[in-house]
């Protein structure tokens, strides 16, 4: 951790190589035993992910920028595959694929090209409530609003999928709307949501509202 007068600055390196090394003591062997073991009708294959192995890797890093390569392992597991019509049990040393590997700068080399890692912040899924507040002017050059107006909007934030927003526009309609696309009356995600006019009537507030705005659209 570098210090700089009284603040802290992450060794943003020294997290890249410390979680990569956390994926060849760990991540590896916990994937491959999320899915052990693979099952059909006849055949049955178990991965011994415990005992996976590298081989030393064809070039340096230096040589691989050089020489327009990679800087890679080749990425060994032993399998066990059981044939279960006749009973019978091989075991073998199986080839998976070619691993990058991580230099000590905390990047990787692909095709003689330097590459990083760049971590993203998502929004975790649930739904999020705001409220925005709309200028209204009555000239486009005027410099101060004669009014403002409030909005607010529901966004739902899937863990998968397109993000949904509900909103309420100036004249207190309810419009849905997907990231990427136009907006929908209300009253269509509900009737894809499955629900009927004797619900909605039975349910909701002012129903009669839904429809007058889905009138007007259609």
């Amino acid at each position: 951790m570098l210090t700089y007068s009284n603040y802290f600055v992450s060794d943003f390196v020294q997290l890249q190589i410390k979680s990569f090394q956390l994926l060849l003591q760990k991540g590896i062997i916990e994937e491959f035993s999320k899915r052990n073991p693979i099952r059909d009708s006849f055949l049955e294959i178990f991965f011994y992910s415990e005992l996976y192995q590298l081989s030393p890797p064809e070039f340096t890093p230096r040589a691989a920028i050089l020489k327009g390569q990679s800087y890679f392992s080749k990425l060994y597991i032993p399998v066990q595959l059981t044939d279960k019509k006749t009973k019978t049990i091989f075991i073998k040393w199986i080839f998976l694929g070619k691993l990058p590997l991580m230099t000590k700068r905390g990047h990787f080399i692909l095709n003689g090209a330097p590459r990083v890692i760049v971590n993203q912040l998502i929004r975790s899924p649930g739904i999020y409530y705001q409220e925005k507040t709309i200028p209204l002017f009555a000239e486009e050059q005027d410099d101060k609003p004669f009014a403002t107006l409030k909005r607010y909007y529901a966004d739902f934030i899937c863990l998968r999928g397109a993000w949904l927003r509900i909103e309420i526009d100036k004249d207190k309609n309810i419009w849905a709307k997907f990231k990427k696309g136009p907006k929908l009356p209300i009253l269509l995600l509900l009737y894809a949501m499955g629900l009927t006019q004797g619900m909605l009537f039975k349910h909701i507030f002012q129903p009669t509202r839904l429809f007058t705005v889905f009138n007007q659209q259609s």
